[in-house]
């Protein structure tokens, strides 16, 4: 029983520190968590719960959003919605309320919002949950592997020092 358990604790483990890698290594400037179809972001919106982790669709139709509301990063970098003025396939520009912006600054509608789970996902991409989870075990199982070295050499040492030792000669009669 003990031994299930310390699997599963073990499996738990690695992929949260797999999740936060993951998703420390691919944050973009604004901190949108990216994969292969979808925007994630958790961080303060107006309307929505700070504890919410809000799904963006990627490689929507830009055309069909317009006249619609379109969460956008603006100038200074915050998340805001509005609606969507027109958007200029040519340049990859889109004009919301008269101001013009590029096109990493877009995200789309929410395709999802997840409740709670805005929380937890802060708490495992953050720099403290890395160095306490991650980094920090490695370097003591450095530490450990170094000690386990030093032990077998000395261990071997001692070995090789007892066979070199002269033994007595056995005369036969």
């Amino acid at each position: 029983m003990k031994k299930k358990m310390l699997v599963i604790a073990l499996i738990v483990y690695a992929l949260l520190v797999l999740v936060s890698t993951k998703a420390l290594l691919d944050r973009n400037e604004y901190g949108v968590f990216e994969t292969k179809n979808s925007y994630y972001y958790t961080g303060e919106i107006k309307d929505y719960s700070k504890s919410s982790l809000l799904k963006f669709a990627k490689n929507v139709e830009y055309e069909k959003l317009v006249d619609h509301e379109v969460f956008y990063f603006d100038k200074d970098g915050a998340l805001e919605f509005d609606k969507l003025a027109s958007y200029n396939s040519e340049k990859e520009m889109f004009v919301i309320n008269g101001e013009e912006y590029k096109m990493n600054h877009f995200l789309g509608v929410v395709d999802s919002e997840y409740k709670m789970l805005g929380s937890f996902f802060d708490i495992i991409t953050s720099k403290g949950f890395y160095f306490v989870f991650v980094i920090i075990p490695i370097v003591i199982l450095f530490m450990f592997e170094i000690y386990l070295l030093f032990k077998y050499m000395d261990y071997n040492k001692n070995r090789k020092d007892n066979n070199n030792e002269k033994k007595p000669n056995k005369k036969v009669a």
